[in-house]
C-alpha cells in the first residue's frame, strides 16, 4: 500500500495493475503481485492507522537522513516537511 500511495494510485484496479507491471521485480524479492480481490480484502480488514504509522516511521527515517538541511532553493525545491490534516 505504501508503493501505491507513493505512486498516487486512485483505485484498487490501478494499484493491482501497477503491481502486476512490477511482477518481475516482485518475484526477485520472493513475492507476487496480489490480485484485485486480495487488495480489496486487505484494504477492508486492516485499520488505516497501521498505514499511517508505517508512513510516519518511513518519514522519520527519511527526515533523519536529510536532517534539517534546506535543499538548494535556486532549483525550486523546498525544505523537507510534512503536513497532516485531521
Amino acid at each position: 500500500m505504501v508503493f501505491c500511495q507513493l505512486g498516487r494510485a486512485n483505485s484498487l484496479r490501478e494499484i493491482a495493475g501497477a503491481l502486476r507491471s512490477w511482477e518481475g521485480k516482485l518475484k526477485h524479492l520472493g513475492i507476487s503481485a496480489p490480485s484485485h480481490s486480495n487488495l480489496a480484502y486487505a484494504n477492508e480488514h486492516r485499520p488505516w492507522v497501521l498505514y499511517q504509522q508505517l508512513f510516519l516511521n518511513l518519514f522519520d527515517r527519511c527526515r533523519a537522513q536529510v536532517g534539517s538541511v534546506r535543499l538548494d532553493s535556486e532549483w525550486g525545491r523546498k525544505s523537507f516537511g510534512l503536513r497532516i490534516s485531521s
